[in-house]
């Protein structure tokens, strides 16, 4: 889920890539991650389970990702290498959890 949320990161800044990350967990979304995030965060790993918690992560970047393009009509050339670069970065997230477990 680091891997997912570092990569979210830097190419969406980090307030985003938090309030995205607390929209899946389900905590209050404010771009600052605190105890209750942390807690929240916890809960939903434990609740939902770490591949299906990287898979919710990384469809709601490719929301996020659609929905600005929809804003702004120039980000579509950008928009088929976010998603490519989401499920790319999903599946070593992915092949990180298998790989120890």
């Amino acid at each position: 889920l680091g891997l997912v949320h570092f990569d979210f990161a830097v190419n969406a800044g980090i307030t985003q890539a938090f309030r995205t990350l607390q929209r899946v967990i389900g905590t209050t979304v404010d771009g600052k991650f605190g105890p209750k995030s942390f807690s929240a965060l916890e809960e939903a790993i434990r609740s939902k389970g770490l591949l299906n918690l990287i898979n919710e992560y990384s469809d709601e970047r490719v929301v996020f990702y659609v929905r600005i393009t929809e804003n702004r009509a120039l980000n579509l050339r950008f928009l088929r290498g976010w998603i490519l670069r989401t499920l790319s970065t999903r599946d070593d997230a992915q092949a990180l959890v298998t790989s120890t477990t």
